[in-house]
């Protein structure tokens, strides 16, 4: 079996971990079938990269290269800025790939398009896929389905017709399931598979070691966030939280592991509470020093608003780590009870707070934790994926020689 995946998230030099689990997945598919990765990079020209420094190093991508053992393609497409453009860059990113998939048709003759995001990507692949008579399967991982199709009408007009044309339709969670069959109006059948985790880079390790390694106090409550530093994610409720818990005479520390827009906002935050001496402000880390801090912590603490399926919850449980989080997403699929962690409501930082003094009092089984986060593995996510691809291709098949008999 021969799959293309189409994804604009995939890491490159200058941004190891941008859409690394996608990577990840496809790592482990290469281990069952051929895969040949194309992620198409904005255009940069350089009155963009004085405005946008993102824009600076997507220039620095080559067209092509491998990347731990798998062929990956770095097209470039027009990408017009701003919430308006969206929509009209799904279109430039159609037409800027479609000669590169027509020309590594003759040289990969793949049988399958797996597109990661329903917009662009989704929507380009269905309109590829149809040109070329070859199946189509879609993830969608959150914003393009939470986010994305509620900022402008066009957005929503694009993302519903890549609903509609694209063969085979999968998420990350059952909420994100829900709210796609919500958004489309033909009600149709959407796989859920979860995201995964790699065991070999997050697991247990001595919490005394972890913290001296690290520079943290040893006497200390610890909480870690590692993620994106956005508003999204419910930060501003977590330091009202933190401030909360101080309160109570509870002697903590609070490591915000990640970068982001709302690092500045939530530094003017922690200066009105005065929580200079209990928030530290890692910044962006390597993905391996992630597990380092999670096992440091006493708690993993995730508040988003909305999510997909957030790597960060299935990295707490490989290293053994509770977590207090919201119930949006995935996560309560993951956080099944409160031998996990404890979910509480998004935007209310009295209940975080409350949470988090209960968490730090209790006694957690770390063993258990483990146990649970090993049922979420890349391969366990692989394994599904060639399950799903077979019936789609024989499904396919089965219509082509229908169609070709009529």
């Amino acid at each position: 079996m021969r799959v293309l995946i189409l994804s604009h998230m995939y890491p490159y030099a200058l941004e190891p971990t941008f859409g690394l689990f996608v990577h990840d997945q496809v790592k482990e598919l290469t281990k069952r079938c051929d895969v040949v990765t194309v992620s198409p990079t904005p255009l940069s020209p350089r009155v963009v990269r004085r405005l946008k420094p993102r824009w600076a190093r997507y220039a620095s991508k080559p067209r092509q290269t491998k990347l731990e053992g798998i062929q990956v393609h770095y097209p470039r497409y027009l990408n017009i800025p701003g919430q308006r453009g969206f929509p009209l860059s799904a279109f430039f990113y159609t037409w800027a790939i479609r000669g590169l998939l027509l020309k590594l048709r003759d040289t990969f003759d793949f049988d399958l398009v797996h597109a990661h995001a329903i917009c662009p990507d989704g929507f380009a692949a269905a309109q590829i896929g149809r040109r070329l008579g070859t199946p189509v399967v879609c993830t969608i991982h959150g914003a393009d389905i939470n986010v994305y199709p509620h900022r402008t009408r066009l957005t929503r007009l694009v993302t519903r017709k890549a609903l509609s044309s694209v063969g085979t339709v999968i998420t990350v969670s059952a909420e994100l399931k829900e709210r796609t069959l919500a958004l489309e109006a033909p009600r149709r059948e959407i796989r859920v598979i979860p995201n995964g985790v790699d065991l070999r880079k997050f697991a247990p390790m001595d919490q005394g070691q972890a913290r001296a390694e690290l520079g943290l106090s040893d006497d200390k409550a610890i909480f870690v966030y590692a993620s994106r530093l956005d508003e999204a994610k419910g930060l501003s409720y977590l330091l009202a939280a933190l401030k909360r818990v101080l309160n109570h005479n509870t002697d903590c520390l609070l490591a915000l592991v990640g970068d982001g827009p709302y690092r500045l906002q939530l530094e003017r935050q922690v200066a009105q509470l005065d929580l200079h001496n209990h928030v530290v402000f890692a910044g962006f880390r390597p993905h391996a020093e992630i597990a380092k801090w999670m096992s440091a912590c006493d708690l993993v603490v995730h508040p988003s608003l909305t999510e997909g399926s957030p790597l960060p919850i299935y990295e707490a449980l490989a290293c053994g780590r509770p977590t207090i989080a919201s119930p949006v997403g995935g996560i309560p699929d993951l956080i099944t009870c409160d031998d996990y962690g404890l979910l509480v409501p998004p935007a209310d930082a009295e209940a975080l707070g409350e949470a988090l003094l209960s968490g730090i009092h209790r006694q957690w089984d770390h063993d258990r934790i483990r146990s649970h986060g090993e049922e979420y593995t890349w391969g366990h996510v692989a394994d599904q994926l060639i399950s799903l691809y077979e019936e789609v291709l024989a499904s396919h098949c089965e219509s082509s020689a229908t169609h070709a008999a009529v």
